[in-house]
């Protein structure tokens, strides 16, 4: 006779990752806009309770805060410093053009973590 894992005999749900949740809360945003988005459906649509999210980020904010730092990696590597300041702006408005058309979610996302320290560190 095979045995169920123990995740599953316990009745416990699988431990969530940063990653799974940042993943989630994208694409809660991207398909039902932000307007919706709240830490409620998101542990919802996790199933898991929203207490479980605090364990991972401390606010609402600090969740917008890492899903706009996470979103915006890409400009990171826009930057030549060999080239002309001109070259550089095109190339960092290139690459945030294509973040943006990869994950539509995050116009609305740096829209409201647009000043928190992620946000700031990447855009600015």
């Amino acid at each position: 006779m095979s045995r169920k894992p123990l995740q599953q005999v316990s009745g416990r749900p699988a431990r969530l990752s940063r990653d799974q949740i940042l993943d989630q809360a994208m694409a809660l945003i991207a398909g039902g806009g932000g307007e919706t988005f709240s830490l409620r459906k998101l542990a919802q649509a996790l199933d898991t309770v929203p207490g479980n999210l605090y364990t991972y980020f401390a606010s609402k904010e600090a969740l917008f805060d890492a899903m706009a730092d996470r979103a915006l990696t890409a400009l990171d590597d826009s930057y030549d410093h060999s080239s002309d300041w001109q070259t550089e702006i095109e190339n960092w408005m290139n690459a945030l053009r294509a973040a943006i058309r990869s994950q539509p979610a995050l116009l609305y996302i740096i829209g409201l973590a647009g000043s928190a320290p992620g946000a700031v560190r990447r855009i600015d």
